[in-house]
């Protein structure tokens, strides 16, 4: 939910942000290790943040834990990639989102809001059984 922030605008505070991806939500086909790895920093992340919550109010409020969710971002290292990158959005856009989180302190902020919202939640929800033959007839076509 790209509204849940910490409120915490204490400059003193100490920020951590992770930078994970929407790869991360849902098994994806060409991302056997990059997709798991980022589903294990979402993890972390929001793990780390139930940790200090978990700790006496006064120590728990001075470190802000971000974990960013970005879609496709149109760089040099998924130019070669041969699957849909669907709303795939400019580097520079993606920095003002990327910007906007940290400066906002959220502690869980994805884009584009789209592919979150809708594909990739629809994702979720959706039984093995119909995603991983979908996806896979999806990506084998692609090509």
């Amino acid at each position: 939910n790209n509204n849940n922030n910490n409120n915490n605008n204490n400059n003193n505070s100490t920020q951590i942000v992770c930078i994970s991806s929407l790869a991360g939500y849902r098994g994806l086909p060409g991302a056997i290790i990059y997709g798991p790895t980022k589903a294990a920093l979402s993890n972390f992340c929001e793990c780390l943040r139930i940790e200090l919550a978990s700790l006496k109010p006064n120590h728990s409020h001075s470190i802000h834990i971000g974990c960013i969710h970005p879609g496709f971002v149109d760089t040099p290292a998924i130019a070669s990639l041969n699957h849909p990158k669907l709303f795939l959005m400019k580097s520079n856009v993606a920095a003002h989102h990327l910007l906007y989180a940290i400066i906002y302190k959220k502690n869980h902020y994805a884009f584009p809001w789209i592919m979150e919202n809708i594909l990739m939640k629809a994702a979720l929800i959706a039984p093995a059984f119909i995603y991983e033959p979908l996806l896979a007839y999806i990506f084998r076509h692609s090509n």
